[in-house]
């Protein structure tokens, strides 16, 4: 796990308090309990904190799953 991808981690664990959720790219907010729409907002804000970065919507509507997320993190910090 890169350390993006742990961070990530860390927040979706935050939000969701589940210290024992282990994320991996194909997951979906169908997969994981407590991954809803407003949880998905505070897991949003939470990486724009993180990472000091600020998303608009089209960056991340269309996103299907974590390792989409990744990806998505991965390209605002290294643009």
């Amino acid at each position: 796990m890169t350390e993006i991808e742990t961070k990530l981690q860390d927040i979706f664990r935050d939000v969701l308090r589940d210290s024992e959720l282990e994320m991996k790219p194909e997951l979906t907010a169908f997969d994981i309990k407590g991954w809803d729409s407003f949880n998905n907002m505070r897991i949003i804000a939470k990486i724009q904190k993180q990472f000091n970065l600020r998303f608009k919507a089209q960056d991340i509507v269309g996103l299907n799953n974590f390792g989409e997320l990744v990806l998505a993190v991965t390209k605002k910090i290294y643009s």
